[in-house]
């Protein structure tokens, strides 16, 4: 969507088969995007880089260490008055609470079964979210429950500025 309304789109993922996705679809709509496989704890790009990034349902596959340190990279590569429009795992959310999943650290569960399966899941409260925020100024934030495939999960959805 963003590629065909002119903008200039850089994909990234750990995963070379959402990246061969992604790329494969450009090429089909004669979409020009750049793509790179890599680990978000380590952007490839220069600091203060991108005007906008959207990070829909991904930055949260970590741990609490794991999640400061992308935060930290994200803040690094937006440029100043760059925006954010995030999604991060609910405390409220019923994976959270899971006995079959494994705790790893008082944020972060280990999924047993499913997709994503052995694929660490960070949540988080209102109150960690403003502090895992507190380098950009928060715009807005829902807290909102998503229904899909008979399952309910709450995210908090969020537009920041650097």
């Amino acid at each position: 969507m963003f590629a065909d309304s002119g903008f200039e789109v850089f994909s990234f993922d750990l995963s070379e088969k959402a990246i061969n996705l992604v790329k494969n679809k450009a090429e089909r709509k004669g979409q020009k995007i750049h793509v790179n496989i890599g680990d978000i704890k380590n952007l490839p790009y220069k600091s203060e880089t991108f005007g906008c990034i959207l990070s829909y349902h991904t930055i949260y596959h970590t741990d609490t260490k794991g999640i400061n340190i992308v935060l930290d990279e994200i803040y690094r590569v937006l440029k100043p008055d760059g925006e954010i429009f995030i999604t991060l795992n609910s405390k409220d959310n019923p994976s959270f609470n899971n006995p079959d999943y494994k705790k790893i650290d008082n944020n972060t569960i280990i999924k047993t079964e499913g997709p994503e399966v052995d694929m660490p899941h960070y949540y988080a409260n209102i109150e960690e979210v403003r502090r895992l925020l507190e380098k950009f100024k928060i715009i807005r934030i829902r807290h909102i429950e998503e229904f899909f495939n008979d399952r309910t999960s709450w995210h908090y959805h969020v537009h920041a500025q650097r």
